[in-house]
């Protein structure tokens, strides 16, 4: 098979599967914004339909005949147009069913998803749907610690792991996080409001031994945590806005392995 970066999809030596959609032939042959279009369009349209029936995507495999940055391009428009027609309240986006008939299941590594919820954590951990994903950036995701636990459970490859601005995520979810997902050399959990105790953190560090960047900006650090975070071999850490007090500071400051360290804003002086 061809072999030419993210987008390639087909496995080495077999062919990609192929779907054909219809659609009408553009008035001038070098109208290249009228075919993207139309291709877009005719997308939305095909995806919309099947996507009242999930099965029926499932013996699909990839687009994976759209050449390179075009499909890239064409994947964006059609999640946008999608997006734009979802009912309220908004789903996460680009929706599952989608990225099945892109990429097929077995090749995404890489994946961002904007609102994503507990049903769509349920679907993609608990059912394995994306065994080779490695990185998952979930802005402004809505979690709590049930779909946390599903991803912790599906998805053991990964070695990324970004949940932004999760406000329902709260300790449990970060429990069951460092229960799961034992590869992650990054977690990045800004702005999510948790409060963690030295247990938690403690657990984390003996859970994620590889873990080598660490944000936790924007959540609620306890002193008695900070001892437990410097033994941590990490290179980089974001911690602004999560702990409080000169001594805090400081054992942050004095840890030999950073690189890499925010304080931002804190109760430092």
């Amino acid at each position: 098979g061809r072999r030419g970066g993210p987008h390639d999809l087909s496995e080495e030596g077999s062919a990609p599967a192929v779907t054909l959609l219809r659609m009408r032939a553009p008035s001038r042959s070098s109208d290249a914004h009228s075919l993207f279009g139309m291709a877009s369009a005719a997308l939305a349209e095909a995806i919309s339909d099947a996507s009242r029936s999930p099965a029926s995507l499932l013996g699909v495999g990839s687009l994976a005949l759209v050449p390179s940055p075009l499909s890239a391009r064409l994947f964006k428009a059609v999640a946008a147009e999608l997006s734009q027609a979802a009912p309220q309240p908004v789903l996460p986006s680009p929706p599952l069913p989608l990225l099945r008939l892109w990429y097929g299941s077995r090749h995404v590594e890489r994946l961002a998803v904007s609102a994503a919820d507990d049903d769509w954590a349920v679907e993609v951990g608990g059912c394995s749907a994306l065994p080779s994903l490695s990185s998952l950036d979930l802005p402004g995701a809505r979690l709590t610690a049930h779909g946390a636990a599903h991803l912790a459970a599906g998805l053991r490859a990964l070695t990324h792991l970004r949940i932004a601005d999760c406000h329902g995520l709260g300790a449990a979810g970060f429990g069951v996080l460092c229960g799961g997902c034992l590869q992650l050399v990054s977690l990045q959990l800004p702005n999510c409001k948790i409060a963690l105790d030295a247990a938690a953190v403690r657990t984390m560090v003996d859970r994620f031994a590889g873990l080598t960047a660490l944000d936790l900006g924007g959540n609620l650090l306890a002193s008695a945590a900070v001892p437990p975070l410097c033994s941590a071999p990490l290179r980089l850490l974001r911690v602004w806005g999560s702990v409080s007090g000169d001594d805090a500071a400081l054992s942050l400051m004095d840890s030999s392995c950073l690189s890499v360290l925010d304080l931002g804003w804190t109760g430092a002086t």
